[in-house]
């Protein structure tokens, strides 16, 4: 998690967490439902905030790879 992420972006993204739709969109993610859920994502506050959160996380997690490889 990025220090700079602001309190109501974790609070939006805890609502992602635990909303019904997403987890059954994580459980079958290759399901019909799951592509319509993936078109929705662009306009729910709670998978956008889900998403920056995460997206810091994988942005480290590929510089700690290539600073390891180099």
């Amino acid at each position: 998690m990025n220090s700079k992420t602001g309190f109501g972006t974790k609070l939006l993204a805890f609502g992602c967490a635990i909303c019904p739709f997403c987890a059954a969109a994580k459980k079958w993610p290759d399901s019909f439902y799951a592509r319509t859920m993936r078109a929705f994502d662009k306009l729910c506050p709670w998978c956008k905030a889900h998403k920056r959160l995460h997206a810091d996380d994988t942005n480290a997690d590929n510089e700690n790879k290539a600073r390891a490889t180099a």
